[in-house]
């Protein structure tokens, strides 16, 4: 009699293997992506949350030399804190835009492009200024290096200490008399959310390896020796051999299998 065999690839257990393994991928590179978002999108507002932080404390710090009109103190407390590590760009903007005071001395008295990525959401029609959010004030954007920074817009408002001062009149209508804006590189960050990618890829990679590789030798111990005594047994039989004896150690479905029907059952 011609005895049938199958291929490697077409036995139950590599099927099986295969069809786990492929669930425990899909399963780990999920699990993997929403674990990593969400660090990522904490990660990234705790820096809002500092760089907010940060801009109110540089506004109040220059507060009372904004309110005497002594620009040269409020500039030198920008230079300072424009030479701290991370610190990319401090500059102040007037009512109309222009650049009263950078750190980037070549742009000092230009206009702020208003068309620029960096720029949208604070000059954005629909939504003035003094109506934005605390998250609107923020925008991400490339720097010329390559490295990305947030910028982070403070708004002057116009106190009743400011349109009643004796040293500069302000109108009393007007809202808004400036803006303090500090870009802080996220060099680091993005560093941080690098190493964190690749451990977090190679831990996935490692988990499914390990888990495979315990599935393959649960399915080798409980499916595929048990079914290669069956298939064994069975071609005995089918050449002629009804003496022989299948041994099996299993207590599951399988072992209903190995049992043979006794001869009243065969007469039914």
């Amino acid at each position: 009699m011609h005895e049938r065999r199958i291929k490697w690839y077409q036995a139950l257990s590599v099927k099986l293997v295969l069809s786990l393994g492929l669930a425990s991928i899909i399963v780990m590179a999920t699990f993997t992506y929403v674990l990593f978002n969400t660090h990522r999108k904490h990660l990234m507002n705790e820096v809002i949350r500092g760089a907010t932080q940060f801009s109110e404390t540089v506004k109040r710090s220059t507060y009372h030399d904004m309110l005497r009109d002594q620009r040269d103190n409020v500039y030198r407390i920008m230079e300072t804190i424009g030479d701290q590590e991370g610190i990319e760009k401090v500059r102040i903007f007037n009512k109309d835009g222009r650049i009263m005071f950078s750190t980037a001395k070549a742009e000092q008295g230009e206009l702020v492009d208003k068309r620029a990525e960096a720029c949208y959401a604070c000059h954005s029609i629909e939504k003035p200024i003094e109506r934005l959010e605390t998250g609107e004030r923020t925008r991400i954007f490339m720097s010329r290096d390559g490295s990305r920074v947030l910028g982070m817009i403070s708004p002057i408002y116009n106190e009743k200490s400011c349109y009643t001062a004796s040293c500069h009149y302000h109108p009393m209508g007007q809202k808004v008399l400036g803006v303090i804006d500090i870009g802080m590189s996220l060099e680091r960050i993005d560093n941080e959310m690098g190493h964190t990618r690749r451990f977090m890829i190679a831990f996935t990679i490692c988990a499914i390896l390990g888990i495979s590789f315990m599935m393959g030798v649960l399915i080798q111990r409980y499916v595929n020796r048990p079914i290669r005594r069956l298939v064994s047994g069975t071609q005995m039989i089918s050449e002629g051999n009804l003496i022989g004896h299948i041994e099996t150690n299993t207590r599951d479905e399988i072992c209903l299998l190995y049992t043979s029907p006794s001869p009243r059952d065969r007469t039914r």
